[in-house]
């Protein structure tokens, strides 16, 4: 059984689940990827190749956004106080002129290369003063930048002979590296 085959059995499962059943699942499955190593572009291809390019493309962008707003509030109300005891004043408050300097588009161009790890950027920007509002505006379009590039080759995937899907693992590697 190839890729497709079980991309489509696993389809198939999910769909006679029921509806919510497709988008739940890519939401489990993003949930699952901020606390486990599993990057982002994985998860995104393997929603498009699940369930198509539009419904892919939501399931795969809003989940990965929530996480990203889950990990600046996060930070943002447990993580100052505690940051404040360690780093001196001066630093925090040009980290703080620097976000709201720089705050929509530095979040937008750090969401939109796949080379930034994501996590981490959401928890800078909690810990900065940077507005909740700039932050959530640059990664809902900054993520839809790199979550369309992978919805892409999740649609690629499915067209590709076994042979050829017997690569993909290597690749995706390569892509997440």
């Amino acid at each position: 059984m190839d890729l497709t085959d079980q991309l489509q059995a696993l389809h198939a499962f999910l769909a006679a689940s029921g509806w919510p059943a497709l988008p739940l699942a890519a939401a489990l499955a993003f949930g699952t990827g901020f606390m486990l190593p599993v990057p982002g572009c994985v998860l995104a291809t393997a929603c498009v190749a699940l369930f198509g390019l539009p419904l892919g493309v939501l399931c795969a962008w809003l989940p990965a956004c929530a996480g990203a707003a889950c990990s600046f509030l996060v930070a943002r109300r447990l993580g100052r106080g505690f940051v404040e005891r360690f780093v001196p004043t001066e630093r925090l408050a040009r980290m703080d002129r620097a976000a709201a300097r720089h705050g929509l588009a530095g979040v937008f161009i750090a969401r939109a290369m796949p080379c930034v790890p994501f996590g981490m950027a959401s928890l800078a920007c909690g810990l900065s003063g940077m507005d909740f509002r700039a932050y959530m505006a640059g990664t809902l379009a900054g993520k839809l930048v790199p979550t369309l590039a992978y919805a892409l080759l999740g649609e690629a995937a499915l067209s590709l002979s076994w042979q050829e899907q017997s690569l993909l693992p290597a690749g995706i590697a390569v892509l997440a590296a």
